[in-house]
């Protein structure tokens, strides 16, 4: 007889593992963990990503740096002149963010401007203006040789206001000097040393030289220390930079200048002078760390010192002046142009009836708008031209005729 099961008889089995609060608790926590040792295990490996991408990158930049190195020894026979164990330093200065602006000077090796600076090196001289009255005003600097007639340029702030001015070649020999003549306006002298066998500077054109361009600022030798050599670039070639009031052509470079290397020559990769360095810069900002006239400046300013003693002919009108920018315009309705801060008495603007508040818009037919246009329209001119201006007063337009002086024989404080 075959036994049937009631439904009351049949076993009751749970539709899932029952699991107690504790598994359950346990369980939750064994996640946990897991999801956080995840998140080291991620942030870990991220970090050893981000080491090795790191490493990648510095060596990258590794070989230039033993190729520098590897010149540096093999370059030995720099050691004979005035600008021993340079290479060194110089591996060291292209590194360094101080004077280092740039990526050209980067590809740029040791070996590369050796004979650029052995040969510019015999033209570089040291300077040393003596001030026997008060021994803290003694100052050195740096220069090179324009002639073989013993002509020396280098900066006028250094030498202006001393006793006795002592100038030493490469090789070592001191002789002393006397100026020639020198410019406050342009920060140049000439000095004269009674010398033979003098090798002086073969120089450059600024229109081979371009900005990325890699340069070498030199200074003279010291008692007992070599010559300086910094390399560089060229970051910016600039017109009209207004420098003691007056227009000029800079080029600026990524070397910070030492003051005692002040003066000294700015030579390009081939070894040819194209400016005289100096730390007495125009601007501010780190882009202006350092600048250098161009040669051709420098020589047509040196050749009127030589002739003359001092740079004559430049026009003044006589008036300070000041950028339309500079002026609260909207109160007074004026137009833009050159603003006249104040005419000083007996100079040629107040001869012709200028007076301080008169805004100039006209230099001949020329409209000027701002200080640097104003310059240039001036300096068309030389002292002794007659030049006519207009310039708004009291919402008229007037004209007037200056016969223009030379700014040497300046008694008052004006800058136009």
């Amino acid at each position: 007889m075959d036994e049937r099961r009631t439904p009351r008889d049949t076993e009751y089995r749970e539709p899932f593992p029952y699991k107690t609060y504790d598994e359950i608790q346990s369980e939750k926590t064994r996640k946990e963990r897991f999801h956080h040792a995840m998140v080291v295990v991620t942030g870990i490996f991220l970090m050893l990503c981000s080491i090795i991408v790191g490493m990648g990158m510095i060596w990258s930049n590794m070989p230039s740096v033993f190729h520098l190195s590897t010149a540096s020894e093999n370059a030995s026979h720099v050691s004979d002149g005035p600008f021993a164990g340079l290479l060194g330093s110089r591996t060291s200065n292209q590194n360094d963010p101080e004077t280092r602006h740039g990526d050209p000077t980067a590809t740029m090796f040791a070996e590369d401007v050796t004979e650029a600076v052995e040969s510019a090196s015999a033209s570089v001289v040291s300077v040393t203006a003596e001030n026997v009255r008060d021994p803290s005003k003694t100052q050195t600097g740096s220069g090179f040789i324009l002639s073989r007639k013993g002509y020396i340029v280098t900066r006028c702030g250094l030498v202006s206001d001393c006793d006795n001015i002592v100038v030493m070649l490469h090789d070592g020999t001191c002789y002393h000097s006397f100026i020639v003549g020198s410019d406050r306006v342009t920060d140049l002298a000439v000095l004269k040393i009674n010398a033979s066998g003098l090798v002086p500077a073969a120089t450059g054109h600024l229109e081979t030289v371009a900005q990325g361009d890699p340069v070498i600022a030199l200074g003279g030798a010291r008692d007992g220390s070599a010559g300086s050599a910094s390399l560089g670039s060229i970051t910016e070639i600039c017109k009209d930079v207004l420098w003691n009031d007056e227009p000029i052509d800079l080029l600026y470079t990524g070397i910070r200048i030492d003051p005692a290397a002040s003066g000294g020559p700015l030579i390009a990769k081939s070894g040819a002078l194209i400016g005289l360095c100096t730390d007495q810069i125009p601007g501010e900002g780190a882009e202006y760390a350092s600048a250098a006239l161009p040669i051709e400046f420098v020589q047509s300013i040196a050749s009127e010192l030589i002739k003359k003693g001092s740079v004559a002919g430049r026009p003044l009108v006589g008036i300070q002046g000041a950028a339309a920018d500079d002026v609260p315009r909207s109160h007074f309705s004026l137009p833009d142009g050159l603003y006249v801060v104040s005419v000083p008495e007996g100079e040629a603007a107040a001869q012709a009836g200028l007076l301080a508040g008169d805004m100039i818009t006209h230099i001949g037919d020329v409209r000027v708008t701002t200080l640097a246009e104003a310059y240039q329209a001036r300096n068309r001119y030389r002292a002794g031209d007659s030049m006519e201006i207009t310039f708004y007063r009291r919402g008229i337009n007037y004209h007037t005729t200056i016969r223009l002086s030379d700014r040497n024989s300046a008694e008052a404080p004006v800058n136009f």
